[in-house]
């Protein structure tokens, strides 16, 4: 049984200039159809049960661009439970109020929209298709349909100034939004962006003034990036990724993890949308997959958790006298607590989650 499933749709159209996953802009209504029974046939091959999905999450990619029949036909076949969250991603630019209603017939409740900027010159140093007005209207409609509506915003552009974003932050509460996803550019290498830049900017003080800012605004940052009204409005399918639960990823580019425990492993699918749509056809999933040692797991569930404000459960994994003196120390310098059972990450510790759990097991 599968309760977290990701569905990656890699179909965009345009390239992103800080995008590094895997998408490809030159398709057809055709190719939707076939990459349609290509999910189906992988599910089928891997024994991927829908009926007991706490979480079922369509990133990309733009999945919107699938339509509201294609999505409802995958829904269909993994019967998924009425009371699962159903996450879609979608671009304003292609927001339409049939499009959102017939999703939402469909099965999707929740619509995770890609605005990324609330100002036109950032827009368009991000190589995205719409524009301010678009992005507003988009929003506007996608509260009319839906109750859980999440928003992405991107800051640390190279002109960016702190004053600058956080004026954008102040947009946010007239915007109806119930969740907010808000992530530093990250100039991957290999996209355009990254190839451009050859210093990175040091953005660390948006970091900590958009928790600020926000929490001031009613939103409380769960995570890192992300910032929820309410308990209730939190992503579920995220909340299960951070706290080190099994999911299965299906389609090109997608990863699965199965574990934690002895027989944890990694596995993640071919990003090649033809060698997948062929492959699915004779009966097969072209991946790679890894064996993850004690090691590697206990490395993840730190760097995972203490992304997240509720931190990692102290376990016998944990209890060793060497770790509970780094634990000790990183404790006195503030940035994270014991409490109740849990290590839990300051703000400070939040901001730096990769490097506070490399400290604490190496």
């Amino acid at each position: 049984m599968t309760d977290h499933l990701y569905i990656h749709v890699p179909f965009c159209l345009q390239k992103c200039g800080y995008c590094a996953f895997y998408s490809v802009t030159r398709w057809d209504e055709g190719v939707l159809d076939r990459y349609v029974d290509a999910i189906l046939a992988e599910m089928h091959l891997r024994g991927v049960d829908g009926s007991g999905c706490k979480t079922v999450y369509f990133g990309g990619g733009t999945p919107s661009l699938l339509g509201a029949d294609r999505v409802a036909r995958l829904l269909r076949h993994l019967n998924v439970p009425g009371d699962a969250e159903v996450t879609l991603e979608a671009n304003p630019e292609r927001v339409a109020e049939r499009l959102l209603n017939d999703l939402r017939e469909a099965g999707v409740n929740r619509l995770s929209l890609g605005v990324q900027s609330l100002v036109d010159g950032n827009l368009r140093y991000l190589c995205r298709v719409h524009d301010s007005g678009r992005a507003r209207a988009a929003i506007e409609l996608a509260n009319q349909v839906f109750q859980r509506v999440s928003l992405d915003l991107i800051y640390g552009l190279p002109d960016q100034s702190l004053e600058g974003w956080l004026a954008q932050l102040e947009h946010v509460p007239s915007l109806d939004a119930t969740h907010l996803s808000a992530y530093e550019l990250t100039y991957e290498p290999g996209t355009p962006l990254g190839s451009a830049v050859d210093e990175i900017p040091d953005r660390t003080e948006f970091f900590f003034a958009t928790h600020e800012r926000l929490g001031e605004l009613g939103f409380e940052g769960y995570e890192v990036s992300n910032f929820a009204r309410s308990v209730e409005v939190r992503s579920r399918h995220n909340l299960a990724t951070w706290d080190y639960r099994p999911y299965a990823g299906v389609g090109p580019g997608a990863h699965s993890f199965s574990g934690p425990g002895v027989t944890a492993t990694r596995r993640w699918n071919d990003s090649d949308l033809a060698g997948y749509l062929e492959a699915t056809q004779d009966g097969q999933v072209p991946h790679r997959s890894e064996c993850l040692s004690p090691e590697q797991q206990l490395f993840e569930r730190l760097m995972l958790g203490l992304r997240t404000k509720a931190g990692v459960s102290i376990d016998e994994a944990l209890l060793d006298r060497p770790f509970l003196h780094r634990l000790g120390q990183c404790e006195k310098e503030g940035l994270l607590v014991l409490r109740e059972g849990r290590i839990i990450p300051t703000l400070e510790g939040m901001g730096v989650a990769d490097g506070l759990a490399t400290r604490l097991i190496s």
